[in-house]
């Protein structure tokens, strides 16, 4: 396996890693948005996931063709359903009314599911719109400032996730661009020069805004940046890092199946077993990543399950 692609999957690991503690603490802190650590993480985790999925996009080459949007429905939309079903019947068992409202609700407002795979599908549509229409990445964005000004000037609210959707459209784009031109990238500044500069100006940005309270505008605008720099700085960090492990880059492998897993899991142990005890944030997010790991792995030895829940 080539240096980069073992890079990209070992920094899905962490990424993923990173979704299940920002989780973790959500569970045992009800101050959770005054948690450093939190803010931190969740200044720049989705994004990374989307910059990564941009900068696969650039290296896989695949064909523009239906047979694309088809794949997009199989390995994103189907799961996403798929998750909603099984959650629903978790709660409603054979009640068919209140499942149906549940999906349809869920439909409506994907944030109740897992909203980052129907964010990911729908990005992956515009990207196939934009290059069709113009052949260029350049048009996506376009797409996006034209969502940009429907949510902002109409008031529109988050409903069919359109304001994340959005939000999460330049960081494919970012990730995309960077895969593109990342040899000139790297004669234009060295790997560690840019992981230190990138955290230089993630640390200033967080000393002079943490405590400041900002009107809707700079707080969009302080929100892009922070999460910018958070991606070149893993990004480079690992870039500069030699890490060779099968085993971190099977579980950036499987990501989707992770993310959904992590949920149940992460309930279960918190609220079922451990509690809510701080010191849990030490060892039990990791715990909960090899266990929702594994439990992917059996599903995708399942054809079915694999299918439906994975998208494989």
């Amino acid at each position: 396996m080539r240096s980069r692609e073992s890079k990209i999957d070992n920094l899905k690991c962490f990424a993923m890693y990173l979704v299940i503690l920002g989780h973790s603490i959500q569970s045992i802190n009800l101050n959770y948005n005054e948690n450093i650590l939190y803010r931190i993480i969740y200044s720049f985790h989705m994004p990374l996931f989307i910059f990564l999925i941009g900068f696969t996009t650039y290296k896989s080459k695949e064909d523009l063709n239906l047979f694309f949007i088809v794949k997009k429905i199989k390995s994103l939309l189907i799961p996403f359903i798929s998750w909603a079903l099984f959650s629903s019947f978790i709660v409603y068992k054979f009640n068919l009314i209140k499942n149906l409202y549940n999906i349809l609700d869920i439909l409506y407002n994907p944030d109740k599911g897992l909203w980052f795979l129907w964010s990911l599908f729908f990005i992956n549509i515009f990207y196939y719109v934009s290059k069709k229409i113009t052949n260029k990445i350049s048009f996506l964005f376009i797409i996006y400032l034209f969502f940009l000004f429907l949510i902002y000037f109409f008031k529109l609210d988050n409903k069919f996730e359109l304001k994340q959707t959005t939000f999460l459209i330049p960081f494919f784009i970012f990730g995309y661009l960077t895969k593109k031109h990342e040899e000139k990238i790297r004669q234009f500044i060295n790997t560690k020069y840019l992981f230190l500069i990138s955290f230089s100006f993630y640390s200033i940005i967080y000393v002079l805004f943490k405590n400041k309270t900002f009107d809707f505008y700079s707080l969009f605008i302080l929100k892009n940046i922070s999460a910018i720099i958070g991606c070149l700085f893993f990004y480079s960090l690992f870039s500069g890092l030699n890490i060779k492990s099968n085993f971190l880059q099977n579980i950036g492998k499987i990501t989707i199946g992770i993310y959904a897993v992590h949920f149940y899991i992460l309930n279960f142990l918190y609220n079922k077993i451990f509690g809510q005890d701080v010191y849990l944030l030490i060892y039990l997010p990791i715990v909960i990543l090899f266990i929702s790991y594994y439990i992917s792995r059996i599903l995708k030895r399942i054809k079915i399950f694999s299918f439906l829940f994975l998208g494989q």
